[in-house]
């Protein structure tokens, strides 16, 4: 089968692997949410969106011939935007509370993307083979604040290669 483009692949198994990582009360959400009030957990990872811009893409990603002489074969550099969020609703400014819950949430969330589970690893760097390697990059972490309480938020990347052929 000839692969496009691994994005949607890359976006398919971060959904699962999150889904898996974060237990309930923590909502994995794809994508952005059409419907807020069923966006009820006070922490969230998503995936594909940046809950604070709308002009950010899901995924991008740019390919190259993989070597000369052929245009079977390309190499992808990809990314897929997602955003990790932690919120205590409590109007008392607890900044120290989601700060450390939401790099909990992002050590664990790195941890997916870290080792191979043949060799042991906490995650898979290959994401099941999806990619030839995953990687965290360009992390941002803000506070936002109102009455109803103060979200840590921390936006990243998940950059990665693919080698594509045409079958």
């Amino acid at each position: 089968m000839t692969t496009f483009s691994a994005i949607s692949d890359v976006i398919g198994y971060l959904v699962a692997a999150a889904t898996t990582a974060f237990p309930d009360p923590i909502q994995v959400v794809e994508g952005p949410y059409i419907i807020a009030s069923e966006l009820t957990a006070s922490s969230r990872v998503w995936i594909g969106f940046d809950p604070t811009s709308d002009t950010t893409p899901a995924g991008e990603a740019s390919q190259d011939f993989a070597a000369l002489n052929t245009a079977r074969s390309r190499n992808e550099d990809g990314s897929v935007v997602c955003c990790i969020e932690s919120w205590t609703g409590d109007a008392d400014n607890p900044c120290a509370t989601v700060r450390k819950d939401a790099f909990a949430m992002f050590a664990t969330f790195e941890g997916l993307l870290r080792g191979a589970t043949a060799t042991g690893g906490p995650g898979d760097v290959t994401l099941a083979g999806k990619v030839l390697w995953a990687q965290i990059a360009d992390a941002s972490f803000e506070y936002e604040s109102n009455s109803s309480g103060v979200i840590g938020r921390i936006t990243f990347h998940v950059t990665y290669q693919q080698r594509l052929t045409t079958g």
